[in-house]
């Protein structure tokens, strides 16, 4: 029986472990918008950031700073980023901000 040989390509696997989390998560609020930054995590550069309103995603972005429109004024929200690299998810850098 001639012996059988399985390949996989290296673009299929996932490599460079854990992903740090964003850090000096910060914002600034206006009547109706809040622009979020933060600094990225050492080591390799994620891929992209997830970012979350009260706990649905929002927006997915590859810099480090987002602008959130449309709000309701004189209202309490609460921000997560999350770092993503191929398969690897951070935690999150949380924060609340009042418009």
């Amino acid at each position: 029986m001639p012996n059988q040989v399985n390949f996989c390509r290296i673009d299929d696997v996932t490599l460079g472990g854990a992903v740090a989390a964003p850090s000096n998560l910060q914002a600034e609020a206006g009547a109706t918008t809040v622009s979020l930054s933060w600094s990225p995590p050492g080591g390799k550069a994620p891929d992209r950031y997830d970012i979350y309103r009260d706990g649905e995603q929002v927006a997915s972005v590859t810099g480090t700073a987002y602008k959130d429109t449309g709000l309701m004024g004189s209202t309490a929200y609460q921000y997560q980023v999350q770092a993503v690299r191929g398969a690897g998810i951070s935690q999150t850098a949380d924060l609340t901000v009042q418009t």
